[in-house]
């Protein structure tokens, strides 16, 4: 750890240089009683203004993250900040994970004016993105490949901020042998509640799936509304998925409203399965409701 520079007291100012750096971070975090999820970090920081008005910038930098108990391995991440005018800018914040990348950036308003002014709730604007990211690597057990791509913004006060996961049409993935093409994936949370705008994927061998609703983080009820559509599914996918050998065709399409509380659930609807043949039988088709 190396400080330099001065603080004026009597004229509240400020020039002030920080510089940390360890090679042995799991020693670090293990001594303040820390899990050990990274190898190395270094952080600089200079910082300028008054104390009323204090200005930074910065940057951070760590190594060998994760890799153990189920966290992905980043090798490294990195970003730049600053401080100005009372919020906190992080820039370009940037990572490798599953042979993919990871960038974000966003801002954090902490005070208006002077720090004598802090913001009960500070503000905060975030956004990370995700780019070619392996889901065979970051998925333990092989079950799930294909690359990933996604977009998480975070917004509204620190206390009670909205969050919104959105996955773009195109991804393409294959869990558990089967191949599957995303269509979309657009999904919302706060203290509120979560809503799911669209959900979207099609297999290659056939069938689509698509489930859109919202659930109430009320006290003790969850109030939900969820709809799942499912089209011309093929039987044998199903049971391949379940790993279930058994002999069989046909399709499924299900359309299925499920309503009420997690307490007291309703579920209306149907399913059809559609020119079923099992173990040499033709069963031919049902319909549930």
């Amino acid at each position: 750890v190396e400080v330099k520079g001065k603080v004026e007291f009597g004229k509240g100012l400020l020039a002030l240089g920080l510089r940390m750096a360890t090679s042995n971070l799991p020693q670090v975090l293990s001594s303040l009683g820390l899990q050990p999820l990274a190898q190395s970090a270094s952080l600089d920081v200079d910082v300028s203004g008054t104390m009323a008005q204090p200005r930074a910038s910065g940057q951070l930098q760590v190594k060998g993250i994760g890799g153990k108990a189920g966290i992905p391995s980043i090798p490294s991440l990195q970003t730049k900040f600053h401080l100005s005018d009372g919020t906190l800018q992080v820039d370009g914040l940037n990572a490798q994970v599953a042979e993919g990348s990871l960038q974000g950036s966003g801002s954090l308003k902490l005070f208006e004016r002077s720090v004598h002014n802090l913001l009960r709730s500070p503000s905060l604007q975030f956004r990370l993105d995700g780019r070619d990211i392996d889901l065979q690597d970051l998925v333990v057990g092989g079950l799930v490949s294909g690359k990933l791509a996604f977009e998480v913004t975070a917004q509204g006060s620190l206390a009670k901020p909205k969050l919104r996961f959105k996955m773009p049409a195109g991804v393409t993935v294959q869990v558990l042998g089967q191949t599957w093409q995303v269509g979309g994936i657009d999904a919302e949370v706060d203290k509120d509640g979560l809503a799911l705008r669209l959900l979207q994927v099609s297999g290659k061998s056939g069938g689509d799936i698509q489930i859109e609703g919202h659930m109430r983080f009320a006290p003790k009820t969850l109030p939900m509304e969820w709809h799942l559509r499912i089209t011309e599914l093929p039987v044998e996918a199903i049971l391949a998925a379940a790993r279930v050998d058994v002999p069989a065709t046909g399709k499924l399409t299900i359309d299925l409203l499920l309503t009420g509380t997690s307490k007291a659930p309703l579920i209306s609807g149907r399913i059809d399965l559609q020119g079923v043949h099992a173990m040499g039988v033709d069963l031919g088709d049902a319909t549930l409701m």
